[in-house]
Order: C-alpha cells, then sequence, then structure tokens
C-alpha cells in the first residue's frame, strides 16, 4: 500500500491521479490522509477523480462497518 501512496507525488500529474484511483478500488482507509491532502494541491480537472476515490473509501469503510 505504502508504494502506491508514495506515486500521488510522482511529477507527472497523469501517474498522480491513476494512483488516486487506484487506491479508491481498493478502498483502504490508510489512503485517505494523502488523499486528502493531494485534493487539495492538485489542479480543478485531477479533484474530481481524487474525489471519487475518497467517496469510495469511505463507501468501503461503512460498509464494514455493517
Amino acid at each position: 500500500m505504502e508504494p502506491l501512496i508514495d506515486t500521488l507525488w510522482d511529477d507527472d500529474a497523469r501517474v498522480r491521479v491513476k494512483a488516486a484511483w487506484a487506491l479508491g478500488m481498493l478502498g483502504d482507509p490508510r489512503a485517505l490522509p494523502s488523499l486528502q491532502r493531494l485534493y487539495r494541491m492538485e489542479r480543478e480537472d485531477s479533484r474530481d477523480i481524487i474525489e471519487e476515490s475518497m467517496d469510495m473509501i469511505k463507501r468501503a469503510m461503512a460498509e464494514k462497518m455493517e
């Protein structure tokens, strides 16, 4: 998980967005703080995917609580 989270800080915005998407698909809550930080730093056109990834993780967490 950590190598993928580290990829959020790649120089290439396309790599960062794909890493964010992959983290959302995995649904691991450990990625949330980094995704939130990236969201604040990223350009508007990348934020939709990052936000969707955070929502996917939050849904996965809620399902585990049920």
